[in-house]
């Protein structure tokens, strides 16, 4: 059970939770999971898969899992419980590298305050081998950062995915240096929203300027999404990982 995926910037994906509801994000207005749930199974109710959770375990070579590519691990339809189970795994395998993203950062930081009885696990030896990120779409979303920070991981991520307005970076990130990380991406399927060029590039610039990495998954030109980097202006053609 390999668990490929095509998102560029991991190397599979594990979906212990399926589902989700709007965030009241603009981020959600086009969801790409929902539309293929209901196409393919006519819902996009949250569900929590036990039998799922012991499939990285199955995985010897290590790799980058994103989580819940088709769900979100801190929607408030999954229990604290169930969440724990997750992380439980995490730390049981320490040769992969998870990257959880979420939109609910807030849940995140209460899931974590809820753990503090489990500090051993959460707060003793630190996380080695957890990423934790949140989508903003646009400076409206900015506050999901500092909620982001809160929580204990190795590293730091921001999707800026759908990129669908300019975003300056809180100094708090940029000043994470190594341990963070920023991806950038144009909106792609039908009805997608303008994507700014200008703006990629002054938020390439941004983490450059403070020693953070940037993966630059697709950009959109002339109103066509590209993955192909030949094709883009020479500033835009970066895709790094955090060390």
């Amino acid at each position: 059970m390999s668990a490929k995926t095509d998102i560029a910037w991991t190397d599979s994906s594990w979906n212990p939770v399926s589902g989700c509801t709007h965030a009241g994000s603009p981020g959600c207005d086009h969801c790409y999971a929902r539309a293929i749930a209901m196409r393919f199974q006519g819902d996009f109710i949250v569900r929590c898969h036990k039998d799922r959770l012991e499939i990285p375990l199955h995985w010897k070579k290590p790799r980058r899992i994103f989580l819940c590519s088709t769900g979100d691990l801190f929607h408030e339809a999954v229990s604290f419980e169930f969440i724990h189970q997750v992380m439980l795994r995490i730390r049981d395998c320490e040769h992969h590298t998870f990257q959880i993203l979420t939109k609910r950062p807030e849940r995140m930081v209460d899931f974590f305050k809820w753990a503090q009885s489990w500090r051993s696990i959460y707060y003793g030896a630190g996380w080695t081998n957890l990423w934790l990120g949140t989508t903003v779409e646009t400076q409206a979303q900015d506050w999901r950062i500092n909620e982001l920070l809160k929580c204990p991981a190795a590293r730091y991520f921001i999707s800026h995915e759908p990129a669908i307005g300019p975003l300056v970076l809180p100094p708090e990130f940029l000043a994470l240096d190594k341990r963070a990380w920023v991806i950038i991406g144009a909106e792609s399927g039908p009805g997608r929203r303008p994507f700014s060029i200008p703006d990629a590039k002054a938020l390439v610039a941004q983490c450059r300027e403070a020693g953070v990495k940037v993966f630059v998954k697709q950009i959109n030109i002339v109103g066509k999404v590209s993955r192909d980097m030949s094709q883009w202006p020479e500033d835009l053609r970066v895709r790094e990982f955090p060390v």
